[in-house]
């Protein structure tokens, strides 16, 4: 009778043991943690309803990329970003500004990731 085939999860378990993972897990969830209020605060804003909400109503009224069309490329949009950094109107104008929609961009993929870049340098 031949081996059974395992799945990749199972060949990492195997691997690694779930003790590896939940390791990983809790490492992970110390790093977030020590980050700092503001990364918290964030990740909780990102997690609400209400932002899916704005994000699928922007993309919906303005489907592609405002970078790449101020260019004249023609590439839809996937992210909904902050024109300016969320944690600096939050700062300001309290977490009821990262709602703001005329603070909301639609960008592609690869704009999107060009703008966080070049904001962590910044930072």
């Amino acid at each position: 009778m031949p081996a059974p085939i395992e799945s990749a999860n199972q060949r990492w378990k195997a691997l690694h043991g779930i003790s590896a993972r939940a390791t990983y897990d809790r490492a992970y969830d110390r790093m977030r943690k020590a980050a700092g209020s503001d990364t918290a605060l964030l990740e909780k804003l990102r997690h609400l309803r209400r932002w899916y909400h704005l994000r699928r109503v922007l993309l919906a009224r303005e489907p592609l990329c405002r970078e790449c069309a101020a260019v004249g490329v023609v590439r839809p949009a996937v992210q909904a970003d902050h024109v300016r950094r969320a944690i600096d109107v939050i700062r300001e104008r309290g977490s009821e500004a990262f709602f703001d929609i005329d603070n909301v961009q639609p960008l592609c993929g690869s704009c999107h990731g060009v703008k966080n870049a070049r904001e962590r340098a910044e930072a």
